[in-house]
């Protein structure tokens, strides 16, 4: 995990709230001992107070300077060191609002504005060194604290117009002495102080020591307003150099602790992705066959990444790990533009073959192209073999719906072309085979079909009472035949399968109704022949008979099928037969009629075979001749 540094600004922030309660305790003290408090509550006050500045340093030092400024000049009628009885009140005035700007309101933009504390810190350290000869504050010397605005005015700024506000409270001591004999000397090292913090902030790294040039010269000069000490002017030295060197050497420290850690981070990645890379063509490998083929190149990318991988651990910069990361994009490169060459054209050709048989009438959905590259790495063969497996998928699921229109086919027709599509070497065969399912001459024996099931059915209907009639299957048939490929072997499939149904269901209903009538007058047995329609109805529900070839064996049969029908339908003549014959002999036999014709009778001619199979039975002395009932054998 990389370290976080705070930045520059944050820094000094820290070392300005510091200063800023350093600050603060010698100003409320000062204004504590004014209101005459007992010394320990003194010391709990300025405590707190000190506490409070650190932490609201944007609030704490206006309200401390305030009060500071007030209490002196209720004092000795004084502001900010200026006297002001016999003095001009146009100067005092001019000079009291210039200062209360520059001491107050310029920090408080500058911290409102930039967030910047070291105005607050140069306007404290006036004030305090001002008011601070009238107090003792442990033996403290108070230009002392003047010397901490050095250090608050070298510090790093973040942007030109911080620089140039930051340091503006210091011309407030041009003003406190502007009838000083060393006026120049304080005005020459005010400006200087204000170039420092501008070239500050205008060098960066090492370059921005020169800052303190500036600032030790202009050190100089107070001394020899102040007469300071040469003690005091090395202090003031000090920390001017002090404040921007903590820029230089804290910028070092990170930059030093940041290259470590990019170069521990670098390494850490390489090694990960090196890893990776490795898992990914190891596994690769393992697919290697005749349907996803493996180069030999893979192998030696093997080794390549392996001697990376050692190198890696010898590298001791940045640029160097930089260098093999390169070496090994440009390594693994090769591999992965084969293997997305490879799945690119397997998609494609799928695609191909997809919409080839789209446009036969088998849908097939197509495989999607991915928007993005594969990489070599532990998920390589996952990305692959889900490709792969979506193609067979489709693949097999297309295979089988050939297969199953195969089946169809021979269960109509009989065609056997199992040998023919039961091994499928490759995708781009799936559209010859299915031409060779939906062949022409194979939709033609379709077709010839439908039209014999047509008539059929046409002929059962009319053996059967109107109500019972089904219609609706002729549309089916029609609509078959309008259809074409795969869509037409599966309609005409459940079409003919239903109209064979159909016919089952009225064969079964004939046969029952025919071994009733059979039982309770046998003499109908040689009129029909029971035993043949049952054969026939076995051969329907034979499944290794092709439905056309049983459509066929229907059509052949009509006859057959009337025969019987016939009789089951007019099973209630059946019952009176013997009595219309015993009345027709008593009548040939009273009237002296030689003969009688059916028609006379009312009895239809197919119902001959049935007058005669019971003249035959009852053998009561007369023939059927020429459609009449007639006397005699």
């Amino acid at each position: 995990m990389p370290i976080r540094f705070p930045t520059v600004d944050k820094l000094y922030s820290y070392v300005d709230r510091g200063l800023i309660g350093i600050l603060a305790g010698f100003l409320s003290f000062y204004l504590l001992r004014a209101v005459s408090l007992p010394d320990g509550i003194n010391y709990f006050v300025t405590a707190l107070i000190v506490v409070s500045s650190v932490i609201l340093a944007g609030l704490m030092p206006v309200i401390l300077l305030v009060a500071a400024i007030i209490l002196q000049f209720l004092k000795n009628y004084t502001v900010l060191g200026t006297y002001v009885l016999g003095k001009p009140s146009v100067e005092f005035l001019v000079a009291s609002i210039s200062s209360f700007i520059l001491l107050i309101i310029v920090p408080t933009v500058n911290y409102a504005k930039f967030v910047d504390l070291s105005s607050y810190v140069i306007s404290m350290g006036i004030i305090a060194s001002i008011i601070g000869p009238n107090v003792n504050y442990f033996l403290v010397n108070f230009p002392i604290l003047l010397g901490i605005t050095f250090f608050a005015t070298t510090q790093k700024k973040t942007t030109l117009i911080s620089a140039i506000i930051s340091p503006l409270p210091l011309f407030s001591l041009i003003l406190l002495n502007l009838y000083s004999p060393d006026r120049f000397y304080i005005i020459a090292a005010v400006i200087l102080l204000e170039i420092s913090s501008v070239i500050g902030f205008a060098l960066n790294n090492g370059a921005a020591m020169v800052s303190a040039v500036p600032a030790i010269v202009s050190a100089l000069l107070f001394s020899n307003s102040f007469s300071y000490s040469k003690t005091l002017t090395l202090l003031s030295s000090v920390l001017a150099t002090a404040g921007i060197a903590i820029y230089v050497g804290y910028s070092y420290a990170v930059a030093k602790s940041v290259y470590s850690n990019e170069l521990k981070l670098k390494k850490k990645s390489l090694t990960d992705d090196l890893q990776e890379t490795l898992k990914g063509l190891k596994d690769l490998e393992t697919m290697k066959n005749d349907n996803f083929p493996i180069t030999n190149s893979v192998e030696m990318t093997i080794a390549k990444i392996e001697d990376i991988k050692k190198r890696t651990e010898e590298c001791s910069t940045p640029k160097c790990v930089d260098e093999l990361r390169t070496e090994m994009e440009a390594s693994i490169k090769s591999v992965s533009n084969y293997i997305n060459d490879v799945i690119f054209e397997k998609i494609i050709a799928f695609n191909n073959v997809a919409e080839e048989l789209k446009s036969k009438g088998l849908v097939i959905e197509k495989i999607e192209i991915p928007k993005d590259e594969f990489k070599i790495d532990s998920n390589l063969t996952y990305s692959i073999q889900r490709i792969i497996s979506k193609i067979e998928m489709e693949y097999n699921s297309s295979a089988q719906v050939i297969l199953k229109i195969a089946d169809k086919l021979k269960e109509i027709t009989g065609l056997e072309m199992q040998n023919e599509i039961r091994v499928l070497p490759s995708m781009d065969k799936l559209p010859s085979l299915y031409d060779k399912v939906a062949d022409p001459v194979v939709m033609e024996k379709i077709n010839s079909c439908l039209d014999n099931l047509l008539v059929l059915l046409q002929n059962i209907n009319e053996m059967k009472p109107e109500k019972e009639r089904d219609t609706d299957i002729f549309k089916s048939i029609i609509d078959s035949k309008q259809l074409n490929g795969i869509n037409k072997i599966n309609y005409s499939y459940d079409t003919i399968k239903r109209g064979l149904t159909y016919v089952q269901n009225f064969i079964k209903n004939l046969i029952q109704e025919s071994t009733a009538l059979t039982t309770a007058y046998p003499f109908l047995n040689d009129v029909i022949n029971i035993n043949v329609v049952e054969r026939i109805q076995q051969t329907l529900y034979d499944q290794g008979v092709p439905m056309c070839r049983k459509v066929t064996l229907l059509s052949s049969s009509i006859k057959i099928l009337e025969d019987l029908s016939l009789v089951v339908r007019y099973k209630e003549y059946v019952r009176d037969l013997n009595g219309i014959l015993n009345n027709v002999t008593k009548e040939l036999l009273s009237d002296g009629k030689e003969c009688v014709p059916l028609a006379e009778l009312g009895i239809r001619k197919d119902l001959a075979p049935l007058i005669r199979a019971k003249i035959k039975e009852n053998g009561n002395g007369v023939s059927l001749r020429n459609d009449s009932i007639c006397r005699g054998n």
